[in-house]
């Protein structure tokens, strides 16, 4: 399974979805839709680094069961870095400054 391209489409699919639905600005939106291509790609080395730790943990005999686990358990750890930061770009607070004369 080649998880960099595939987990990239779907974590943009979703921020897209979520770029939709939640209430922010444009320039917010554009944020959380250029992101997801970088926590794709945050969540597949770290995919690869896991294999890799497996591997010389447990042996070459390991990784394809390890491989499959990680896979989705970096897509689901995209989804959820995604839908943080959709969550997070609703919750901004304004500050108001009280100007005392």
């Amino acid at each position: 399974m080649v998880l960099g391209p595939v987990s990239m489409k779907w974590l943009l699919l979703l921020a897209v979805v979520v770029a939709l639905v939640i209430p922010a600005g444009l320039l917010w939106k554009a944020a959380l839709v250029l992101a997801a291509p970088l926590i794709a790609l945050e969540v597949n080395m770290l995919r690869v680094a896991g294999i890799g730790v497996g591997v010389e943990a447990w042996g070459y005999a390991a990784s394809g069961p390890l491989k499959e686990w990680l896979g989705w358990a970096a897509i689901g750890f995209g989804a959820i870095q995604v839908l943080a930061l959709g969550l997070a770009m609703t919750r901004r607070r304004v500050h108001q400054v009280k100007i005392v004369a």
